[in-house]
């Protein structure tokens, strides 16, 4: 089970911190002031908590034979992910007005919501990480974007962002995400030919 969390907390960080929209977003309103940032990230993970909801669901009435071919796709759009960052150049832009703390949770929500990544994660990574792992790995998934969302609104806040931590973030998520594209597709593959 710790195991399991663990990974899920990697996994969060992993995905919640590569440069894009949403990280834009929160440092541009971290700046003035480290909740309002924090805010931007907690309307994101309610969208992705709404997702893990229906991915559950979904994953109880979806047939069994069809998890390998989820696992597999699943897979294959992490790897496309992790080429993404990989490929990336873009930094933590500040972006976006400062907004209440109200109007920065509902910016992220709506993000979240209407992000065709995210809801295309959850439907192929989201229930294969189920079916392998458990709801441990997204007890951990949750705490993994909590400790990013919190941590860089606050260092924001405080310091700014410098470009070489932006190149290692992007290498932490690149080796993670490649990580798990592999598992999933080994585990699809695996599930179809040799059980």
């Amino acid at each position: 089970m710790l195991e399991a969390v663990a990974q899920g907390v990697a996994l969060g960080i992993s995905l919640a911190a590569p440069p894009g929209p949403v990280n834009a977003i929160i440092a541009s309103r971290s700046l003035s002031g480290w909740r309002k940032g924090a805010a931007v990230g907690l309307g994101a993970l309610t969208a992705d908590l709404i997702f893990m909801a229906i991915t559950v669901y979904v994953g109880y009435i979806v047939p069994s034979s069809i998890f390998p071919f989820i696992s597999i796709a699943g897979g294959v759009f992490l790897g496309w992910l992790a080429y993404g960052v990989f490929k990336s150049r873009e930094a933590y832009r500040a972006s976006g007005g400062n907004g209440a703390s109200r109007a920065s949770y509902l910016t992220g929500l709506a993000m979240g919501l209407t992000n065709p990544f995210q809801i295309m994660w959850w439907m192929s990574v989201g229930i294969s990480l189920a079916r392998s792992f458990g709801a441990e790995i997204f007890i951990g998934f949750v705490a993994g974007v909590l400790l990013w969302v919190l941590s860089f609104s606050f260092s924001v806040n405080k310091f700014g962002v410098s470009p070489r931590f932006a190149k290692g973030v992007r290498a932490f998520s690149f080796i993670t995400l490649s990580a798990f594209s592999v598992y999933l597709v080994a585990y699809g593959f695996k599930e179809l030919f040799f059980k």
